[in-house]
């Protein structure tokens, strides 16, 4: 057997086998890349203000007594900053986030950590199916995935390499022959693109391995004020679903801003 003939039925299978992780990630990730249009669609009243003529944002001294008066029994534990106007300011505390008009002074309300919500169930099916047991088996599969998709492409690239086929047969041609064109055409369109998002990927879900070997090859070493990635792993995967959103938001407020956003940690 040739070996373009057993490329070309790996192709075929991997596709079929992978191809439903594939689209599954492409789709939470895409609904992830809109992750903060589609929070201020669901809560418009904390993410949106009215700045007065002339007004000016109150200092955060002033924005944290206001919200620590409001939840005393809390502990503030960073600031997010919106640098447009019309977007309030948040405040982190220890299992929430509260937004405060920043002109006022006025705590417009929470969202808390815990309970399930949509963009939570978004987030834990992109990064491990929902599943963190077996040894996080859930984000091994979707790592697994990843890894068939680079070795889908460059079996694609090689198996269109002869041919170099760009047109699309549309007149007189089987329907067959059609959608194997388009799959040509679009696959070797997007191929770069798709390759550096299959890459990060790989880098992220072999976190550890990837991380060692850039030490390695980049002859640095971690600082000592970090945490080792095998350990950061395996506490991560020792928490609930429900601390995992918590940790997550409690990074955006905290390390990550918002779009539209500087962060102040305390």
């Amino acid at each position: 057997m040739r070996l373009r003939t057993v490329l070309f039925t790996t192709h075929l299978w991997l596709g079929l086998i992978a191809g439903v992780f594939i689209a599954l990630l492409g789709i939470t990730g895409a609904i992830m890349a809109f992750e903060p249009e589609i929070e201020h669609a669901e809560h418009p009243h904390l993410w949106y203000v009215t700045p007065p003529p002339g007004a000016r944002p109150l200092a955060l001294a002033q924005i944290g007594n206001a919200v620590s008066r409001a939840f005393p029994n809390d502990t503030i534990t960073g600031y997010q900053v919106s640098t447009k106007q019309g977007l309030s300011y948040q405040v982190g505390l220890t299992h929430s986030r509260v937004f405060v008009n920043q002109y006022s002074g006025a705590v417009l309300g929470q969202l808390r950590f815990s309970g399930a919500d949509l963009l939570n169930i978004i987030h834990q099916l992109h990064t491990h199916l929902l599943f963190r047991g077996l040894g996080n088996l859930g984000a091994k599969v979707e790592s697994g995935a990843a890894l068939v998709l680079l070795c889908m492409l460059i079996s694609g690239l090689y198996l269109w390499w002869p041919l170099k086929r760009f047109s699309i047969s549309w007149r007189g041609a089987a329907a067959r022959r059609s959608w194997f064109d388009i799959h040509n055409s679009v696959g070797i369109l997007t191929l770069v693109v798709v390759l550096m998002l299959c890459a990060t990927g790989l880098v992220i879900g072999f976190e550890g391995t990837s991380t060692r070997l850039f030490y390695r090859v980049t002859g640095s070493q971690p600082t000592g004020d970090g945490i080792s990635t095998d350990a950061a792993s395996e506490s991560a995967h020792s928490h609930s679903r429900r601390q995992c959103r918590a940790n997550r938001t409690r990074r955006r407020v905290r390390d990550r801003p918002h779009r539209g956003a500087r962060r102040h940690a305390v």
